[in-house]
């Protein structure tokens, strides 16, 4: 048996294993509109190309349904083993650390924004600093490696982490601009944007942030994860911003009364989602082995 993940098409590879009657499955499958009409262009060899794959355990409905036009016979809407995912080990000493210095903050954190998202998370931090006592904003951007972040920082009393400026009382804007801490600040946050959300991106993976139960506030563009998004609504974990003026309005709400802010969110929902997932596939496997 040969077992594909996600996307992964190997036209000569299918071929060859069809020729030896060697079973091969997709699982996790996800197909775009764009990637289906693409495929959908080369009708015939898509057929014979498709027709070769035993069987799809897909994550969605529409990618089940674009599968099976395609040629697999044998398709399943099984949906996101993304959901089965385990949150990996914080690092204690540096999340001690961090709580130390943040203890009487609220930390309202920004992850994964790209360019253009910075600058909307230091205008709202700017107005937020007014009213809201002891706030600490956190921004973890998608690629560190960048130049620059902020067209300015005025006002905010900036400290990056790569440098190894600390937390101080007059600090109300904190770059974590370094790589595999990204859990530490999310156990550290009240509330949670996720970023590329807000510009024409995408959106970015909110698993690892609905694990360590925070709620999740997002802009309108997630089209690469709507899926997810649409699994995290259903429970409850997320919330859709539209622009800047909603972000800051939902923030501000929520920083209000911090430790309600989480209160509705069931891990172990999440978890039996994940466990589910798992299982449909696994029986799928079963029958070809």
């Amino acid at each position: 048996m040969a077992v594909f993940v996600e996307s992964e098409i190997w036209p000569n590879f299918l071929t060859e294993l069809k020729k030896r009657n060697v079973c091969s499955l997709i699982v996790n499958g996800r197909m775009t509109i764009k990637s289906f009409k693409r495929w959908s262009m080369l009708s015939r060899s898509s057929k014979n190309l498709f027709s070769n794959i035993t069987a799809c355990c897909t994550q969605n409905s529409d990618s089940a349904f674009f599968y099976e036009k395609l040629g697999i016979k044998n398709t399943i809407n099984t949906g996101n083993l993304k959901f089965a995912y385990k949150p990996d080990e914080i690092i204690s000493d540096e999340l001690k650390k961090l709580r130390s210095l943040t203890k009487k903050r609220k930390i309202f954190l920004a992850a994964s924004t790209h360019p253009g998202e910075e600058e909307i998370i230091k205008n709202i931090t700017l107005n937020l600093k007014k009213t809201v006592k002891d706030l600490l904003t956190i921004i973890v951007p998608r690629h560190v490696t960048r130049k620059s972040f902020f067209s300015s920082s005025k006002g905010l009393g900036l400290s990056i982490r790569s440098k190894k400026e600390k937390i101080n009382d007059r600090t109300y804007l904190y770059l974590a601009d370094t790589i595999g801490e990204l859990n530490i600040f999310y156990s550290l946050a009240n509330i949670v944007f996720i970023g590329g959300s807000l510009v024409p991106h995408g959106g970015q993976n909110p698993i690892e942030a609905a694990y360590l139960g925070k709620k999740i506030y997002h802009g309108k563009n997630i089209q690469n994860f709507i899926d997810v998004y649409d699994v995290l609504n259903q429970l409850k974990f997320t919330q859709q911003v539209e622009n800047e003026r909603q972000l800051e309005h939902y923030v501000k709400e929520a920083l209000a009364n911090p430790k309600s802010i989480n209160k509705e969110i069931n891990i172990n929902r999440l978890k039996k989602e994940g466990d589910d997932t798992v299982s449909k596939v696994l029986e799928v496997i079963y029958q070809y082995l």
